[in-house]
């Protein structure tokens, strides 16, 4: 076996650049002495049978060349291996191709005023989202197009205003890619007049957009009819496909979900029954907080209130705001997070980044 130079190894390997870290195993062991011919490694698959070879090998390999034994007898066994690997079919697994999702959620708290701040514009400069999902947006159905202006032209947009109590509560849905269909409310006048529901449907998905009702209006109504209807339809359409499913629910989820959850047991969104009434919805209809499974133990919140002086410099938060999805995306979750560094409302927007 005829022996080649340094310099000849290198230029014989340029074309491996993604294994350079074998290349420089065998340059650092064999501390820069003329190895073997390489000749007849003309591609990336037979240095790598050769690599590893060597990397399984390398304690022994070690060994010989500090005891100063020859190394033909081991060259010759990479050969021979090589050989014997080239000679068995390989088998390919086709790879699925995944789509990137991100999707944005965000109580504005009145979109008009949010408008004509710097919040909406930030979020979707830094984190190009392809869904956003906008949660009381107080408009009524003649603001509509003075807002679609004023939105990025690239998004179809879809609202859902009251047509109960002008300029509160609403929801709308922009989006890059246009849903299948489109369905207002939840399907029972009742819950429906204020606008509080929006569903798009997808191929891989329904997206729904909520924003839940302050418990402390009507607590009653919200413990027991609001909270029992959204759980049925989003069970009906669990049956159909998977879902996503975002906005305000106006409840915390866990202790650490409220910076001291000590004396407010029985405020707004902290109730046993409210609290009871999610965690049956999360496990009846097999929901996954995504930024909790992320983020265990993490205490991050996304709602300030403005009626406690400085709140966000003292941490007085609370994580009202939520990104589910159904448990078969679970493992299909990227990112979750909260951007605690985007204000204009008193809540803050929900990231969810997931390949389906």
């Amino acid at each position: 076996m005829s022996l080649i130079s340094d310099k000849k190894f290198w230029s014989l390997c340029s074309h491996l650049k993604k294994i350079d870290y074998i290349i420089n195993n065998f340059y650092a062991i064999f501390n820069n002495r003329k190895i073997w011919n390489l000749n007849n490694l003309d591609s990336k698959s037979d240095f790598r049978l050769e690599g590893g070879y060597f990397v399984e090998n390398r304690e022994n390999i070690e060994h010989k060349r500090k005891e100063g034994n020859n190394f033909n007898d081991l060259i010759k066994n990479m050969k021979r291996r090589r050989t014997e690997q080239k000679k068995k079919p390989v088998k390919r697994l086709k790879k699925e191709e995944k789509t990137q999702i991100k999707i944005a959620s965000w109580n504005v708290c009145g979109l008009r005023s949010m408008l004509m701040k710097d919040g909406i514009q930030n979020l979707i400069d830094s984190e190009a989202p392809n869904i956003i999902c906008f949660n009381e947006t107080r408009l009524q159905d003649k603001h509509i197009e003075a807002a679609e202006k004023l939105l990025p032209s690239s998004f179809s947009k879809y609202w859902n205003c009251s047509h109960g109590k002008k300029g509160y509560s609403g929801v709308a849905i922009l989006t890059e890619v246009k849903p299948e269909q489109v369905i207002y409310g939840i399907g029972t006048e009742r819950h429906d007049i204020e606008g509080r529901a929006l569903t798009a449907e997808y191929k891989e998905f329904f997206l729904v957009n909520t924003y839940f009702p302050c418990a402390g209006r009507d607590y009653a109504y919200r413990t027991q009819q609001w909270d029992f209807a959204i759980r049925d339809y989003i069970a009906e359409l669990q049956r159909k496909k998977p879902v996503i499913w975002c906005g305000d629910f106006n409840v915390i989820n866990e202790d650490i979900d409220i910076y001291d959850i000590k004396g407010k047991e029985k405020m707004d969104c902290i109730t046993d029954e409210e609290r009871r009434n999610f965690h049956t919805t999360l496990e009846e209809c097999k929901l996954v907080d995504t930024f909790r499974y992320l983020n265990p133990g993490l205490r991050v919140y996304s709602h300030y209130s403005r009626r406690k002086v400085n709140a966000v410099e003292k941490g007085y938060g609370w994580r009202v705001d939520y990104i589910l999805v159904s448990e078969i995306f679970k493992q299909h979750i990227e990112k979750a997070y909260i951007r605690t560094d985007i204000y204009g409302s008193d809540h803050l927007p929900c990231i969810l980044q997931m390949s389906i």
